[in-house]
């Protein structure tokens, strides 16, 4: 599944039936109706192993880190997509431990998510002085992460993306840049040289993208086949066309 597949993943709690467990009419009566929370909880104990694809883009207005914790108490185990588009109330910390305890997620997106910080990415970028503190060899991170989308994340900036990127940059194979209007062109290549096997990358409104950045790009990514730089006015799209023609197709 690619990233613009997202209108295609199931909102699980959208479509769920309700939890079984009123199992009369006078059980019903007696009891008052669940909070939304209570229902996330019975619908995951239910449920959440077996979940791999959940979607909670559109749902920001209700989702807390208390509803992410629960997923991720619950789907741990089970999780591949996870697409949180927009949930505008989560925190770092409570992103940061998902990453880290969802072992298995293959595709995540924070699209549209400006309150997060590089601390939000913190799990794949653990502290260089830790081994040496702890006097214990570094254990390599656990992360099969290829698809991730960072559309309109601009306060996780370059620097801590390119830190977490040194770890799981390398399984890599599409990224979303996209609405990174304050990110410098070398911040971008520099993030960039951390994922050679990229085949995807959306760049469109990435201001500080020209046509020596381009260049650039294609020659640090050899594998990319799909280079979205829509609305990056510094730009020659012609003169790009022509040279980029046999390496990747520009949108």
């Amino acid at each position: 599944m690619t990233l613009s597949q997202r209108a295609a993943v199931p909102l699980a709690l959208r479509t769920a039936g309700p939890p079984e467990i009123l199992h009369s009419e006078a059980t019903a009566q007696a009891s008052p109706p669940l909070s939304l929370r209570d229902f996330l909880e019975c619908w995951m104990m239910q449920h959440g192993t077996s979940l791999q694809r959940l979607s909670l883009a559109g749902c920001g207005a209700w989702v807390t880190d208390d509803d992410l914790q629960i997923v991720t108490k619950y789907c741990k185990s089970s999780l591949v997509c996870l697409d949180l588009c927009g949930c505008a109330q989560l925190s770092d910390w409570s992103i940061s431990n998902c990453l880290r305890d969802c072992q298995f997620l293959t595709t995540v997106s924070l699209a549209m998510m400006g309150q997060l910080s590089s601390e939000a990415l913190a799990h794949y970028a653990p502290s260089e002085h830790a081994a040496e503190e702890t006097q214990h060899v570094a254990v390599p991170l656990r992360c099969n992460l290829e698809r991730l989308d960072l559309t309109g994340c601009g306060g996780i900036g370059w620097f801590g993306l390119e830190t977490a990127l040194r770890s799981i940059g390398t399984g890599l194979l599409e990224l979303s840049l996209r609405g990174q209007v304050a990110m410098p062109a070398d911040g971008i290549v520099n993030v960039l040289r951390r994922c050679p096997n990229l085949k995807q990358l959306d760049a469109s409104c990435c201001l500080s993208i020209d046509d020596s950045t381009v260049a650039e790009i294609c020659s640090i990514c050899p594998q990319l086949c799909t280079l979205a730089i829509s609305a990056c006015p510094a730009v020659s799209m012609p003169n790009n066309i022509g040279k980029l023609s046999d390496t990747a197709a520009i949108l």
